[in-house]
């Protein structure tokens, strides 16, 4: 892979975790692991900034996650 590079990898989904490994001279150097989310127990709304202008024209951008009742994120 080249220097600061991207891989990509289309993977059909299956339930369980999916597990990706970087190796460097045939040792692990990187690993990272995502999980099946199970149904969703929290949703949280974060918004960019604390307060808007009341002009009828400002916004916010609000970002919602959801989240299982073990921390992780559905999708």
């Amino acid at each position: 892979m080249p220097l600061n590079g991207h891989l990509e990898w289309l993977v059909n989904y299956k339930p369980g975790v999916l597990i990706a490994r970087g190796f460097r001279e045939n040792k692990i150097v990187l690993e990272k692991k995502i999980g099946d989310a199970g149904n969703v127990n929290e949703v949280r709304l974060i918004p960019d900034r604390e307060s808007i202008k009341a002009d009828g024209e400002d916004v916010s951008v609000i970002t919602v996650q959801a989240a299982d009742a073990n921390g992780v994120f559905c999708t």
